[in-house]
């Protein structure tokens, strides 16, 4: 441009040279003419987004009048005011973890507390809400005043249930939510190599069908002690789906198990009351008097024995019981039904608790790290209950418990202790339990591994 300008000042000092000067001056107009409209079109491009691009295909460039008057009308677009708009609700969600309670969680929500006292002054509400556990989801629905308008509680992923507020009220409707899972009859058989539970894995079962597939025969297995490899078992069980995705096992129906070539069989049978017990397909109960042993999955460290070097004192004594090797809070539960009469603590079996049973048995569990709540003299208890956990309390060295059983004041080693049974199925019931139990018992006899629907529960 300025070499432009410098040629002009040249060409004016001749009358031939005006007349070249102002061709000169009309091609820069023309040429500042163009670079303007490619400006003010970029410029309009930017700003008036999808109109430019209509324009430009039916018109061209518009004038900048009609720029102008588009903005105008886009300015005159309604306005919505935020009173017109539905009060927008504030959700947040939260897991329960071990220690919470309605209380802190709703306050971890940001909840005024005056509205959980609201929720509370309902008998049936106030009972649902203190059925909060670890695991469980609450959600809360609030207004942006802060009121609170929503609470759910989901207790699993087919149940669970809801707080809505009342239209132009101040207390809420409770709504109880329950999903009917399908149910999947699901067949499983496995050879033990190196435990159960690795068992249960191969046959792609989970650690707690496991878990009640043992205490199924926990009166005639111990399961601590008995199990060997090349033992097997196999199981007719139910599965149960939600949306198509697995949600939890139901009952198992029957089983078999097979220990060092005995071959014990269990088949679920629920009476006219609703009491579902274990039958042997001849109607054994075989629910026993006493646990085989009163802790769960853990090893014998020091077995029954009239002759046993002591490992404090290195003397022999006598072993008037069995030790179970157990991590310290292991629960310890009652070998049979019966009554406490002993919980105190002594220098040598530390913490201790002794049952009295029926037939002049009494049961002793020794080195307690402490007692179960509610367990005090004169306590009655069932068979599995929890009375105290595993420790190493009195002359102990390390966490295990000491079992003793004793019948007419003589001390017997527990696990020789012959299988005194529950009732067996009464002759007039008989007919009910086979035609309940029967087609169980044949599909494991004959299982063709196919998975097939029975129902919903």
């Amino acid at each position: 441009m300025t070499a432009r300008f410098s040629h002009l000042k040249v060409l004016v000092r001749s009358p031939l040279g005006v007349f070249s000067t102002l061709v000169i001056l009309a091609s820069l107009l023309v040429g500042l003419s163009a670079a303007y409209s490619v400006a003010f079109e970029r410029t309009n491009s930017m700003h008036a987004g999808d109109f430019q691009r209509q324009e430009s295909i039916s018109v061209g460039n518009p004038s900048h009048d009609e720029f102008i008057q588009h903005e105008h009308e886009q300015q005159q677009a309604p306005i919505i005011e935020l009173q017109d708009l539905p009060p927008v609700q504030i959700a947040q969600r939260v897991q329960v973890e071990p220690g919470d309670n309605i209380s802190t969680l709703l306050d971890h929500l940001g909840v005024d507390p005056g509205e959980l006292q609201v929720l509370l002054r309902d008998g049936e509400q106030a009972f649902e809400l203190r059925r909060v556990f670890p695991g469980q989801w609450i959600e809360v629905g609030m207004n942006p005043d802060g009121r609170l308008d929503m609470l759910r509680i989901e207790r699993d992923a087919a149940n669970s249930i809801e707080w809505r507020r009342r239209e132009g009220r101040g207390d809420f409707q409770l709504n109880i939510e329950s999903l009917e899972p399908e149910v999947h009859l699901s067949y499983a058989s496995e050879t033990i190599v190196n435990n159960l539970f690795i068992a249960g894995q191969r046959g792609g079962l989970g650690d707690e069908i496991i878990l009640r597939l043992a205490k199924i025969f926990r009166w005639d297995i111990d399961f601590v002690l008995d199990v060997r490899t090349g033992d097997s078992f196999e199981l007719l069980y139910e599965s149960k789906y939600l949306d198509g995705k697995f949600h939890r096992y139901g009952d198992i129906l029957a089983a078999r198990f097979t220990n060092r070539g005995s071959v014990h069989t269990a088949l679920r049978y629920i009476n006219e009351e609703g009491e579902t017990e274990y039958y042997t397909p001849d109607g054994k109960n075989l629910r026993g008097a006493f646990l085989r042993a009163p802790v769960d999955f853990t090893r014998v460290s020091s077995g029954f024995s009239f002759k046993r070097r002591h490992p404090l004192f290195d003397k022999v004594r006598a072993h008037l019981g069995v030790d179970y090797a157990a991590p310290t809070g292991t629960p310890v539960k009652a070998a049979g039904t019966g009554k406490v009469i002993t919980v105190q603590r002594k220098s040598s079996s530390g913490n201790y608790v002794e049952i009295a049973h029926a037939g002049g048995i009494e049961t002793r569990y020794l080195h307690l790290s402490r007692f179960a709540r509610g367990i005090t003299p004169g306590t009655r208890v069932r068979q599995g209950d929890v009375i105290g956990y595993v420790g190493s309390t009195g002359w102990a060295t390390g966490p295990h418990l000491h079992y003793e059983y004793i019948e007419n004041g003589r001390h017997m080693d527990p696990r020789k202790i012959p299988v005194v049974r529950d009732e067996a199925i009464a002759d007039a019931d008989m007919s009910l339990f086979l035609a309940q139990t029967s087609p169980w018992h044949d599909r494991l006899n004959s299982f063709d591994s196919r998975i097939s629907v029975i129902g919903a529960n």
